[in-house]
Parts: C-alpha cells; sequence; structure tokens
C-alpha cells in the first residue's frame, strides 16, 4: 500500500510504496515480506515509458537514485532526471535493504564474522567477540530469489499500469539480477540500461548447496557483512586516485542518505564513527560467458546498453590467483566471484542491438560523480530512442584532444 504523498512537482508525483511478497529466501520461506518501492508518476498517464531501476550490493535503492532529493543535491538524482523526461520510474529495493523487510538473521551480531564484530560497537570493558557457531551460518538471498522479487514488482505494475514490456537499469552487482530475469522472461523487458555492470565470465551459471568447497564460509557462511563509512570511502578513493572526479562534501551528504535508509545499522559502530551498511550475502548465478552467449535475446529482442567509467577499480577485477585469460582462450572453472569484466558481456551478446560507452574520469560511484548529468542524459535516450549519440550499436570511448576537448572514438570489440 502506498503512504500518502510526500511530495509533488508540476510534472509527476512521488508516492514511497511498501509492496507485498511471499520470501522465497532459505532464512523466511514463505514468510510475508515488504518491499519498498518509489515511484515517479507522472501526473497523467499517456503511453510514458516505464523503467524499474535496482541497485547494487551496498548502497540501497533510494539514495542509489534518488540521492538529494529536496536539498541541494538534488541535481544527482537519477530518477528525477528520468521523471523529467516524462518517464514513469519505479526504484526497487531487494529485501535485506534499505527500507524493505530486513530478515531476522540480519538484526543479530553473533551472525556477524569476527572482523565485522570489531567494526560495531558493543558497551561493556571486558568485550569480546563471539566466535561459536552463528544462528544463521549461511548466505542470505540468491539469484532465485532476487530474480522473484523483481517478479513480483513487474507484476503489480502490470496490474498498475497494464503495461508488461518494462525497461530495466542494473547498477553494479544489480546487472546480475536485471541480466538474469531478462535471460528467464525475456518477453517482460522492453531494453537493459546496465551501469558499472558486475559480470563474472567464469561466475557460477547455476546454485550450488552449502556449504560446498568453492564457497568461502568467510564470504558465504553468514547471512550479512558489514561496510564502514571508512570503507566505503577507501573504496571510491581508489577511483579518485585513477582520475575520478566528484565535488568535494558529497561523500558526507551520501552517508548520512544512507544511514537514514536502516535506523538499526546506523545505530552501530564505535563512538564517533556513524553506523554502518548491512550487506546482504547473496549467492549469485546465471549470469556468466555461457548463460549470455547462449542467449538469443539479449541484443536482438532486447537491446542492451553497458555504460561504465575508464576509473572504475571494481568492474575491472582479475586477482592475481584466478586472472581472465585473453578472449576466447582456454575457460576457468566456474566458481562464484571474480575475475570480472563489462568488455566480455558486451562481446558476448551475440545481437547487435548493444551498445557500450566508457566515460572519462568517472569510477564506480558514477550516479554521485561530475558524470551523473552524462548518466541521466544516456539513460534517458536510451530508454525513448534505444540509441545513445546516435549509435544503437557499437562501443565507444573518449579520448582528450590537444586543445582539451573530449572526443568521441568508436572501440574495436
Amino acid at each position: 500500500m502506498a503512504e500518502p504523498i510526500d511530495w509533488t512537482d508540476i510534472v509527476y508525483f512521488v508516492n514511497n510504496l511498501q509492496l507485498d511478497h511471499h520470501s522465497t529466501l532459505h532464512a523466511n520461506p514463505g514468510t510475508p515480506v515488504q518491499l519498498a518501492v518509489r515511484e515517479y508518476r507522472p501526473r497523467e498517464f499517456k503511453n510514458q515509458p516505464v523503467v524499474v531501476m535496482l541497485h547494487g550490493a551496498s548502497v540501497p535503492g533510494f539514495p542509489a537514485f534518488d540521492f538529494g532529493r529536496g536539498t541541494i543535491w538534488s541535481r544527482y538524482s537519477w530518477a528525477r532526471a528520468l521523471a523529467d523526461q516524462d518517464i514513469h520510474v519505479f526504484i526497487v529495493e531487494q529485501q535485506g535493504s534499505g527500507k524493505s523487510t530486513h530478515p531476522q538473521p540480519m538484526d543479530d551480531t553473533k551472525n556477524f564474522t569476527v572482523a565485522d564484530q570489531e567494526k560495531v560497537y558493543v558497551s561493556g570493558p571486558f568485550w569480546s567477540p563471539y566466535t561459536g557457531e552463528h544462528p544463521y551460518g549461511r548466505y542470505l538471498n540468491d539469484t532465485d530469489s532476487d530474480v522473484a522479487e523483481l517478479g513480483t514488482v513487474l507484476n503489480w505494475i502490470a496490474e498498475y499500469r497494464g503495461i508488461y514490456h518494462i525497461h530495466l537499469i542494473g547498477y553494479s552487482a544489480g546487472a546480475f539480477t536485471v541480466g538474469r530475469f531478462t535471460l528467464t522472461y525475456p518477453y517482460r523487458v522492453n531494453s537493459l540500461f546496465l551501469l558499472a555492470p558486475i559480470f563474472p565470465p567464469y561466475g557460477l551459471t547455476g546454485p550450488i548447496p552449502y556449504p560446498d568447497p568453492r564457497l568461502d564460509p568467510a564470504k558465504f557462511g553468514v547471512p550479512m557483512t558489514i561496510q564502514t563509512c571508512g570503507e566505503t570511502a577507501g573504496l571510491w578513493k581508489l577511483d579518485l586516485d585513477k582520475g575520478a572526479r566528484r565535488e568535494s562534501d558529497i561523500e558526507d551528504a551520501l552517508w548520512k542518505e544512507i544511514m537514514k535508509q536502516d535506523p538499526l545499522a546506523a545505530s552501530w559502530g564505535w563512538p564517533g564513527i556513524p553506523g554502518v551498511i548491512r550487506i546482504r550475502t547473496v549467492l549469485r548465478f546465471g549470469w556468466n560467458l555461457a548463460t549470455v552467449t547462449n542467449d538469443d535475446a539479449l541484443g536482438v529482442d532486447v537491446p542492451v546498453a553497458i555504460v561504465y567509467g575508464e576509473s572504475d577499480s571494481q568492474v575491472f577485477t582479475s586477482p592475481e590467483s584466478r586472472p581472465l585469460p585473453q578472449w576466447g582462450g582456454p575457460p576457468l572453472n566456474e566458481l562464484p566471484g571474480p575475475p570480472f569484466d563489462p568488455t566480455w558481456l558486451y562481446r558476448a551478446i551475440k545481437g547487435r542491438n548493444k551498445v557500450m560507452f566508457q566515460l572519462p574520469r568517472t569510477g564506480h560511484f558514477m550516479p554521485w560523480e561530475n558524470s551523473a548529468a552524462t548518466l541521466h542524459d544516456y539513460s534517458a535516450q536510451w530508454i525513448k530512442t534505444r540509441s545513445i549519440e546516435q549509435h544503437g550499436n557499437g562501443a565507444f570511448s573518449f579520448i582528450r584532444t590537444a586543445g582539451g576537448h573530449e572526443m568521441m572514438i568508436r572501440l574495436d570489440l
């Protein structure tokens, strides 16, 4: 059901919704839960395109796609920018993130690793970490449960708007869910727009039981991990050191916005260190070289746009212990996690209705960087025309000319 409309604009309303869903998680199977959805609704329905935006692993959907709404930072609201282009927007937060239901295992600090316990403040002078068995000792979500939640939202939109072909935006790890949804239900998807997609060419094709030697207990033996403000800043700094650009004060404003989404996690942390992010652990599968290469809808019935920054230190990950081979080289064994490379996703899509853009001086945190306006523009172009910069096919980057201007070039992929 909807909350009272909390803000209006000349063109659209903003509604905060809680949609009913029956959980498919191992932690609470069949339990009624609530999925938080924010809608930018046109005042009049006139066949506007409909887009659903899905967040990544750490930052919940509302601060990811609607940061700064009603503040001096409102120009960074990606959802508002799309609504300004007469697009009907829905932001979704998955179970265990943001304003959606957090399953009970996420509330119990005994389900933290010892390293994560040390990140949160525990009162008492003689505290020592809990080292016993975790009450819930396995990962929380998987790709199937995430896809089921997305399906609930799209089914609700279909009843509400009578529209079954919907554009999907996936940011970072959100690409797993919108990608896998598209492979399974291509007739429900109008197009895909993937921002900084995490794509593991040799990730898992299907689920595997837990425990399993391929699943590290430190990563998959707990329902969540914890990320502090300092750790978040450290990840962003990796990209800033490689040339990404942002406004100086935006990091603090973003962290405060993230903390508003989860009051319990905001109450954890050492004195003077404001809260943490609870990051649900997810077993991701079904979105790799094998599944994409064997698909006949991507790039044909479902056009795909990929956008990432040249300074992104997360989308390109090739550990020394598991380096990514050359394209067409000997394959690796399937394992969860890296190596990651979005250019492999572009290559793997068989259809020609695909574009990829690498943006200069931009990192993984693009929604809050100086390139945010370009991101807003590109995604609106894509949703309305299935092209970006008048290109519906091809991979592109930018170079700086001797005169200091940016010149777009086509990449040979």
